[in-house]
């Protein structure tokens, strides 16, 4: 499970080793629940202290527990102290499938490793093995040559908890980092208040829309209105003028037999009256 990349020095004008290929591993399929572990630990994982003269660990403190992954911590950690080639590298950047990538600086007497998540920074993982290398020599430097194995730990263990906990978070020891972290926080806000305005505006287009359409319908309403109240006008002028006809026609029926007989009985009483003035 252990990718040393050539084991070759680190390239000039670059910080520790060569960058390695992002993306995940062949064996994800093989074993994806080493990934469901891994993408629950912390990005600082671990940390210890090796021993060159003796390839023993003499401090070790795992700061992610999830997922049984300190005894792979341990099994890596003690790989590369026995490698035989630490000596051509004193810096080196090494990626593991399980558990994450290893970081280490040495010195005369000792290597420093720290176990990070796989996209952490290279140059924070460096600073990081840089501080506590001098802390550790600072506060234990002369107690290193004849301690017993991990005969450390419990004396550096709150040293290295603080140290992991300060550098867990890549904004707080990394200014470039935490920049970074502000500018895509900022993006991040902006997309979203983007994404509102256009929201407010399709909501607006299609109030519009529905505006538009209601004028539109209130139009062909008025319209409508219009014409109906033509063709009811035409329709009672049409009722008005049958039923002014219908009481003609019944009047005439009525009164004319009474005129033609008024007229009749007038006629008739004025020849009776010239009548009888003749004789």
């Amino acid at each position: 499970a252990l990718l040393i990349k050539g084991w070759a020095p680190p390239p000039l004008g670059g910080e520790g080793a060569s960058e390695f290929p992002r993306g995940p591993p062949p064996c994800r399929q093989r074993a994806p629940h080493i990934y469901t572990y891994m993408a629950a630990l912390a990005n600082v994982r671990h940390c210890a202290v090796g021993r060159l003269s003796d390839k023993i660990v003499v401090a070790s403190y795992v700061h992610s527990s999830q997922g049984g992954m300190p005894p792979r911590f341990h099994a890596v950690v003690d790989k590369v102290l026995r490698s035989s080639r630490i000596a051509d590298n004193p810096r080196l950047t090494i990626t593991d499938r399980e558990v994450g990538t290893l970081h280490y600086v040495t010195d005369a007497q000792c290597i420093y490793i720290v176990i990070t998540a796989p996209d952490y920074p290279q140059r924070t993982a460096f600073k990081f093995l840089e501080e506590f290398k001098t802390m550790f020599t600072a506060q234990f430097g002369e107690a290193v040559v004849e301690v017993a194995e991990n005969g450390l730990t419990p004396k550096s263990k709150r040293m290295m908890m603080d140290m992991c906990n300060q550098y867990d978070d890549t904004g707080r020891v990394d200014k470039t980092i935490g920049v970074l972290n502000q500018v895509e926080e900022v993006k991040g806000i902006m997309h979203d208040n983007v994404n509102q305005m256009l929201a407010t505006q399709e909501n607006l287009e299609v109030l519009e829309d529905k505006t538009e359409t209601l004028r539109s319908e209130a139009q062909t309403f008025q319209r409508q209105a219009v014409d109906l109240k033509r063709v009811m006008w035409w329709r009672n002028m049409k009722l008005t003028l049958i039923i002014s006809t219908i009481l003609l026609c019944i009047l005439g029926y009525i009164l004319v037999p009474i005129i033609v007989k008024a007229v009749e009985e007038a006629e008739t009483w004025k020849a009776d009256e010239e009548h009888n003035g003749t004789g």
